[in-house]
Parts: C-alpha cells; structure tokens; sequence
C-alpha cells in the first residue's frame, strides 16, 4: 500500500505496533504533538525525529519513504497544511460507532480535547438537527474541570439564516444559544460575550456585519470546525450542482449563498428563504482539524458520494477530502446502507474516548 505521505506511513506502522501516539513518542524520545502534528501532515518531519522515530517502530527511515507515493500537492491560502490536488478516498480515518449516541459521543469529546489542548483558539460549530443532538451528548458528558476551559475559547457557527431576525425560529444563531451557550450556561459554564461570533441574519447600515468575521477568525484561528452533511451532500450551505469551479468556493470567507429547494426544506421548511450566510469554504478548509459527523443511514448515498465520489465543486463535501486532518464520524447502520467497508466499529464509550485521544 501507498501513502500520501510520511505521516501515514508512521501511523500505519504504529497501529501495527499496537502503540499509543503517547506510547511512540516515549520511545522516540519526542513529543506527543510531534508525533500527531507528523501524522497528521501538519508538519515535515525532521531527519532526527524521522530516525528515532523508525527505530521505535522497529523500521528504517527508507521503509517509511519508500511507502509513500509520489503527489501533486498544494497550499491552501492561510493554511499550513498540505492538500492533495486529486484525491478519491478519505484522507484520514473513517470513524465508525454501532449507534447513534456513540457517534455524537466520540465527536463530543473530541471537542473536548481540542479545547483543553488548544485554549483561546476557536472552533466553529454546526446548526442544524445534527448540532441538537451532539449538543446534548456533550453537556452529558462535561466534567466541572473542563468547563472551565471551554471559558477561554472562541465559537462561531457555520451557517445562519438570511433576513431574520435572531428571535425568528429559523434563526440558527438564536438555536445555537439556546441549544448549547445558555445550557451550558445552566450548568455553571459561562462563556465570555466576546467569545461568541454568532452571525446576525439582518444587515443593518451599509456593511454586512459578518464581514467582519473573517477577520476575527484571523485573530482566533479555528483549531476545529464540526460540521453535518445533509442527505444532498449539502455542507456549511453549500449544495451540490450549484458550483462548477474551484474558485467559486475554495477561497471564501464568510459571504451570503444560496441553497437548493430541496437542501431548504430539508434544514428548516420555516426558512423564509434559500439564501444563508456561511462561515466559507475558504475559513472552513483553513481549520486545523475537520469533524463530518454523519450517522443518519438515510445520508447513506451522500456518505457514498462523499467517501468515493469524483472530487468536484459540483459536489462541495468532496472538496473536504483535499483536508490533511479531516474525520468523518458515521454511525454502522448509515456505513452497511453506504456500502463502506466496516471492520473496526467502535462499541463502548471508553473506546470512542481512547480513539478520539488519539485524533
């Protein structure tokens, strides 16, 4: 088998080796990061870390190399991670769980670790039926020490409804507060006004105020965006057969687009309109990490299409593959109806919190 590069070979190698990323970077003599940042593609491995590194996994420094396959690669703008121009599978892990709870679980704490690893940072979070769910998960499964982190931290939502008001109830703004801020609140965890970037849905004077998000999201880079993806395939308001170039979205920032009828139906049939602000494919694909949780089995074909379709604006979720640090988390119901292989489902919640430390 190939690799698109080092990392993966090292995280192949590993997983053989029945060793923990903590384990591994023990033995090497280097850090934790190192080992995920090199997994990861984040980060070129340099030659002393590649040596000790072989020498833990009990290999030389040519085996790795000659594993790994030769690529175009790419640099997205703002963003230090390598992508691959032509890409047909996932690039990273497929994370499958036997329910739909443990789907939600294992992205939950996933959130989790990133906000105690990566304080002040941000994280954009998604809005739709999905979010319900996985909100409801976390406020479970918090501890009062890791409340206290979330306090540092900086959240944005992905999408919110165009032309209404937050009190409209198809306002995701409004859905995301009462669903997530203020029951976290409720639990004694409040989160600093200054840290919550909800988009507005109403322009008032002669500037769109969520403008002025991107250059928030520059002075808060997102360490971790969780995203839903409709059964369309639709992504972050982005629906298929609407695009036909990689300039048409690849580079954006947050800005107002359209969704298909069917994707509007779908989100909220109260949505006045198919018009909605997005945080942007752009500031999506610059984030450090990407969570697609999907578990629905009636998402199954967009699953499909998104796992193996042809890489294509025309599709927008496919362009997350070119992603170095992106997972998608699927429940096994939706993985069998998808036709995707499934060996290692995960069952119980200590395995989804060991695997997801591992991310």
């Amino acid at each position: 088998m190939k690799f698109r590069h080092v990392g993966e070979a090292i995280y192949s190698h590993r997983k053989r080796a029945a060793l923990s990323q903590e384990s591994l970077a023990q033995l090497a003599k280097v850090s934790v990061q190192t080992v995920r940042n090199i997994e990861h593609g984040v980060t070129e491995a340099n030659a002393r870390s590649i040596k000790n590194i072989s020498a833990a996994l009990k290999v030389t420094p040519q085996e790795l190399f000659d594993s790994v396959g030769d690529s175009d690669a790419l640099v997205m703008p703002g963003s230090n991670m390598s992508i691959l121009e032509h890409s047909n599978i996932w690039p990273r892990r497929l994370i499958i769980c036997s329910n739909i709870e443990l789907c939600c679980y294992a992205a939950a704490r996933r959130l989790i670790n990133v906000i105690i690893e990566s304080p002040g940072q941000s994280v954009v979070l998604p809005t739709g039926k999905t979010a319900k769910t996985l909100f409801s998960v976390l406020l479970k499964s918090i501890s009062d020490e890791e409340k206290e982190k979330f306090k540092s931290m900086h959240f944005f939502i992905d999408t919110e409804t165009f032309g209404v008001e937050s009190t409209h109830q198809a306002s995701r703004s409004a859905f995301v507060r009462r669903q997530f801020i203020d029951k976290l609140a409720e639990i004694g965890c409040y989160i600093p006004n200054e840290h919550v970037h909800f988009f507005e849905g109403i322009i008032r004077g002669d500037r769109a105020p969520f403008y002025d998000y991107n250059e928030a999201l520059k002075n808060h880079p997102i360490r971790l965006s969780i995203m839903a993806l409709s059964p369309t395939g639709e992504v972050s308001g982005y629906s298929a057969s609407v695009y036909t170039a990689d300039d048409d979205i690849m580079h954006d920032g947050c800005r107002v687009i359209t969704l298909t009828e069917p994707d509007r139906r779908y989100i909220d049939s109260s949505q006045p309109s198919r018009s909605i602000i997005t945080i942007g494919y752009g500031n999506i694909l610059s984030s450090y990490e990407i969570i697609v949780l999907a578990y629905h089995p009636h998402k199954s074909n967009a699953i499909k299409m998104l796992v193996s379709g042809e890489c294509s604006p025309e599709r927008p979720s496919t362009i997350l593959r070119h992603h170095n640090n992106s997972f998608l988390i699927i429940s096994e119901d939706a993985c069998v109806k998808a036709m995707l292989e499934n060996n290692n489902v995960i069952s119980r919640a200590n395995e989804a919190e060991e695997f997801v430390g591992e991310m």
